[in-house]
Formats: structure tokens, C-alpha cells, sequence
């Protein structure tokens, strides 16, 4: 259960790293580039303002299809990746939760309530 939770987690991290490069590739490509003179200010503020959706559109638009798809599916890994690490995340959550407070605790006679976190003889 944690096995898959840390590495969803991993896999986002790899997504969030990926797009910052991926980004600061199409910022950097669309400032260093001499043929775009008076669209080359849009872009970049297409860049700076939208996001991964600027970044997308400006590697397929300048035919750099490659990382075009790169960004298209860390884009995805985004969409896809943060409701399904809540659902996981709630779902085993929730699990561990209800199996901890089936389990009474017993120790020298004393039964530990957990909800109210007080010693009660035990029965």
C-alpha cells in the first residue's frame, strides 16, 4: 500500500522536474532564436503565463514534435497522477485508520480507549 503511494509520489516528482526543464528549454529556445523577431515576445509570454499549455504548443508549433510529446505526457502525469494520489491516498488512509481502531490495546489490565486516549480497566 505504501509501495505505491511512495512511488506515485516519485513519479510526479519525476514529472514536476521534467516540465521545469522542459519549460526553461522552450523559454530559453524561444529567446535565443533569431528568426522569431516579432513573434518571439509572444512566446515567450505565452511561456511565462500558460504554462505547460504554452510549452506544448511551442514545441509543436516549431516542429520539435519530440518534446512536444515529452510535454504532452508529463502534462498528463500531472492530470492524471494528483486525483489518483488523493483516491490512493484516502482510500489506504482511511483503511489503516479503521483496522487501528478495531485493535484494542491491553496492557497490565488496562485496556487504552483510542478515541478518547484515557486508561480504562480492562473488561
Amino acid at each position: 500500500m505504501q509501495f505505491l503511494s511512495i512511488s506515485l509520489l516519485v513519479l510526479m516528482l519525476a514529472a514536476v522536474i521534467t516540465s521545469v526543464v522542459l519549460w526553461v528549454m522552450a523559454i530559453y529556445g524561444a529567446f535565443t532564436r533569431i528568426d522569431l523577431k516579432e513573434n518571439k515576445w509572444l512566446w515567450i509570454a505565452m511561456l511565462l503565463f500558460f504554462g505547460p499549455i504554452g510549452m506544448i504548443a511551442y514545441f509543436f508549433v516549431e516542429n520539435k514534435k519530440r518534446l512536444g510529446v515529452i510535454s504532452l505526457v508529463v502534462a498528463l502525469v500531472f492530470i492524471l497522477g494528483i486525483p489518483a494520489f488523493a483516491i490512493i491516498s484516502f482510500a489506504f488512509g482511511s483503511l489503516a485508520e479503521s483496522q487501528s481502531q478495531s485493535l484494542p490495546i491491553v496492557q497490565d489490565g488496562f485496556e487504552l480507549n483510542s478515541t478518547d486516549l484515557e486508561l480504562a480497566p480492562s473488561k
